[in-house]
């Protein structure tokens, strides 16, 4: 837990850093039903599916990889992060909005309190009125166009 003199700075970068942790951890696949007694001669249909087993259990781990850097590559920035309370007085507290040096006994928030943790991503830049325009109506040439193309030989 935190103390009363904790700021909410700190428990800002306490989130951050739970966050980071969370997001890289990959489960490490289980082979034990995959293993068959030394010396023992295994069918057509179990060596089959054996190897479908294995098969699934590569392609799930490449799944679960892949998806931890998918996390990894969408996780927030610090200064992203926002924390506010949710009962009155309600206080937000960012680095637009200020405030990260409160302490947790300032903001009313000990001997207990909660503290709920946004995410505030960044809008998306607007697609421009040019690349909206399908490419049909777009322009090619500089706007002259020669009326008479019966004189080429």
């Amino acid at each position: 837990g935190f103390t009363q003199s904790a700021t909410i700075r700190e428990v800002r970068e306490f989130c951050f850093d739970q966050l980071q942790q969370t997001r890289v951890q990959v489960p490490e696949a289980d082979d034990a039903d995959l293993e068959f007694p030394e010396g023992r001669q295994l069918t057509e249909e179990q060596q089959a599916l054996r190897e479908a087993r294995v098969r699934h259990r590569e392609q799930t781990q490449r799944l679960r990889e892949e998806a931890a850097r998918s996390r990894q590559s969408q996780a927030p920035e610090l200064g992203e992060l926002v924390l506010r309370t949710n009962v009155p007085p309600r206080a937000t507290f960012s680095e637009e909005q200020g405030g990260l040096d409160t302490t947790l006994g300032q903001a009313g928030l000990a001997p207990s309190g909660t503290l709920v943790l946004d995410i505030r991503r960044a809008a998306p830049a607007p697609a421009t009125a040019e690349a909206a325009r399908p490419a049909s109506d777009v322009s090619m040439g500089s706007g002259e166009e020669d009326e008479d193309d019966s004189d080429d030989p």
